[in-house]
């Protein structure tokens, strides 16, 4: 049974150009479309929701979905699902979307928590980002927010995009910290193929940042944001306590969840599929069978779930682990050892977590899992 569910809304208004989902801007005719599909997928999915303690609706931009085809999905939604089980719902939201009626919608529908694409408040690296909204249109969309007396809000923010310098992040988290939301993310961009972004770098238009500033400025959000009150909880997730993303919990956790909609992704036990990519597959596969897909990934579930929990700040939970797999990382995964000595790790009989220098040095960590 899934913990999670992650409802995908491919659709954008612009395209952003670091972004690999799946996305498109198309008419409001196809938007119907996929929804009635979506509501089909999930009809045919309801035996596996009956645990579901989140619902994610994610994308893409589901902000963009017109207020009568959103008010109802949300509608669905909660009928689809033990709502009295639901200990969290999100939607993300582009912040030009963001206005009051939009939040009261939301509210009483009942979604708990918001997550705005901000990415940044300088106008340059949003340009570069290809982004459409201003530092101003942030503002207002959480005072909107805020009039409506929904507060549970989250804030998305990239970093070390090309051509930023410490000064241009400086500003971005005094904005950030300007707008007291509850949960900040801040990600380090992650230079994706098939995005705009990757081709302007590889035909030499745009320069990536060096390590060392990149390593700087990551040092530097992990002082500020806790200094200003919000616990650190995952590599890149800060949020003021018991105002942790519990979806994304589920996440790290390597639990159970399920993703409806075109290219979502499903972890069911030792099996991961996704659903196609493509729309008019999407619609397709829904039409014959009633699911996307359900296309089978390669899947190790002790590695992922080391991989992911190593994310978290308190870290592999080794006793959770031998509990659901029988097996003990440091035994599969000698080369953690090193990392130890290296001092990336700490290790003590409850758990693996990475120290300050790890954090940076991630991705070098993860190299750990291979083979095994």
């Amino acid at each position: 049974m899934a913990q999670a569910l992650y409802v995908h809304i491919p659709f954008c208004d612009a395209i952003c150009t670091y972004c690999d989902f799946p996305k498109m801007v198309a008419p409001a005719a196809f938007k119907t479309a996929y929804i009635d599909a979506l509501k089909t997928e999930i009809v045919a999915s309801r035996a596996e929701l009956a645990d579901v303690e989140t619902i994610y609706i994610g994308g893409g931009t589901p902000s963009s979905l017109p207020h009568d085809l959103l008010s109802d999905l949300l509608d669905f939604l909660a009928a689809q699902v033990d709502v009295g089980r639901l200990r969290e719902w999100t939607i993300e939201a582009n912040p030009n979307d963001v206005t009051y009626d939009f939040a009261r919608l939301i509210k009483a529908k009942g979604v708990t928590r918001l997550s705005i694409g901000v990415q940044s408040g300088r106008p340059e690296l949003l340009k570069m980002m290809g982004r459409t909204h201003t530092k101003e249109d942030v503002e207002r969309a959480v005072k909107a927010v805020h009039d409506a007396h929904f507060y549970n809000v989250n804030l998305d923010f990239i970093y070390a995009v090309p051509t930023e310098t410490m000064a241009d992040l400086e500003a971005d988290l005094a904005f950030a910290l300007a707008l007291k939301p509850l949960h900040l993310s801040f990600y380090t961009l992650i230079l994706e193929p098939r995005t705009m972004l990757f081709h302007d770098w590889r035909e030499g238009r745009v320069t990536l940042l060096d390590e060392e500033l990149e390593a700087t400025m990551f040092e530097t959000v992990n002082r500020v944001l806790p200094q200003a009150g919000y616990r650190r909880y995952e590599v890149s997730n800060f949020a003021i306590t018991g105002f942790e993303s519990k979806h994304n919990l589920h996440y790290w956790n390597a639990h159970d969840y399920l993703g409806v909609g075109m290219g979502a992704h499903s972890l069911f036990g030792s099996t991961r599929f996704h659903n196609h990519p493509s729309l008019s597959k999407y619609l397709a596969s829904v039409k014959k069978t009633g699911t996307g897909g359900r296309l089978v990934d390669p899947c190790d579930p002790f590695r992922e779930a080391c991989v992911m929990g190593l994310r978290k700040v308190s870290g592999i939970d080794r006793a959770d682990l031998w509990v659901r797999f029988h097996q003990d990382p440091l035994l599969r995964f000698p080369r953690l050892y090193d990392n130890e000595r290296d001092g990336l790790l700490l290790i003590d009989d409850a758990s693996i977590r990475l120290t300050d220098k790890g954090l940076i040095l991630l991705n070098y960590v993860e190299r750990s899992f291979a083979g095994g």
